[in-house]
């Protein structure tokens, strides 16, 4: 009898992971990955720009009834962090951007990604109450002040205790591709600009609320992190510091496209729990891309699933 031929011997062999590839499309997605320090869009126009990071971090205290909270909301030049000024039921009012001086004689800017981590920093035996965490792709901030903060009618959610937000990792998701970021001019710092009239750059804000939580207390910190890509003046000398615009790179451009459609945007488990996610959603979107130019279907089920 003659031996049966196996599938086995003419099925394509597993795709192996570029690094460098997955590394790039992390560093556009995941704002605490390594390769988001220097990460910029790749562009077809000849554009000389800088990667700049702001890293910082605020606490928020609760209002005199137990609640209140904080939006996170992307600025290049306020704190990305607004504070509840007042609570009453479903109905906030929020304090005014608090300006963040920017680099001099900067032109344009726009926002490569950005996030957060909170922290609880509240005595543990008096870390009552809960952490309600939105996120929000609503392309203005006009009716965040009558918003139910503790909607479900949102992007993500997540609902924690106090006491067990020992690193709660946030990444902003771009409600745009990647394609339609422009940069835009970074504007002029005037403290009296409320969020009501803000507009995000293309990206997503988070709103994080307290309910039941102690009185007038510091109950977390948020540790922001904002990677920007930004041009100068090019009559001043700090425009030498701006590099050549990255060549364009259709594949690196439509996998974080598609890692921004499909990630998560908020982990309890923290910043390796968000590295572990978006790497996993960037090695599978990576494969399926290069897989189509050789007519190879899903070609992420030939992967290894096991990203350590």
């Amino acid at each position: 009898m003659g031996r049966a031929i196996t599938t086995l011997a003419i099925r394509p062999p597993p795709i192996p992971r570029n690094t460098a590839h997955a590394e790039r499309v992390c560093g556009l997605n995941d704002p605490f990955c390594p390769a988001a320090r220097g990460a910029r869009y790749s562009d077809s126009a000849n554009v000389m720009s800088l990667a700049y990071t702001v890293h910082s971090r605020q606490t928020v205290t609760s209002l005199a009834g137990g609640n209140g909270g904080a939006c996170l909301f992307p600025s290049f030049t306020y704190t990305p962090v607004v504070t509840a000024l007042s609570a009453i039921g479903n109905v906030v009012t929020w304090n005014n951007f608090s300006g963040l001086p920017p680099i001099a004689n900067v032109a344009q800017c726009r926002l490569v990604s950005g996030g957060a981590i909170i922290r609880c920093v509240a005595p543990y035996m008096t870390a009552a109450g809960m952490v309600h965490i939105r996120t929000f792709t609503i392309p203005t901030t006009a009716s965040i002040n009558t918003l139910d903060l503790g909607t479900y009618n949102c992007s993500h959610a997540l609902d924690v205790a106090l006491v067990d937000c020992k690193e709660v990792a946030i990444t902003l998701l771009r409600s745009d591709p990647i394609k339609s970021k422009q940069f835009t001019a970074p504007g002029s710092i005037n403290s009296g600009v409320g969020i009501l009239v803000a507009t995000p750059p293309g990206f997503e804000w988070v709103t994080i609320s307290l309910d039941g939580c102690p009185a007038s207390t510091a109950c977390f910190e948020i540790e922001w992190i904002m990677n920007w890509e930004i041009t100068f003046d090019s009559t001043t000398a700090v425009a030498l510091l701006a590099q050549p615009s990255i060549r364009e790179d259709a594949t690196i451009s439509t996998a974080s496209d598609v890692v921004s459609s499909n990630m998560k945007s908020l982990f309890l488990g923290g910043v390796k729990a968000a590295g572990k996610h978006v790497l996993q959603v960037a090695t599978t979107a990576l494969a399926d891309v290069i897989g189509r130019r050789f007519g190879i279907p899903k070609a992420s089920s030939l992967l290894i699933k096991n990203v350590d």
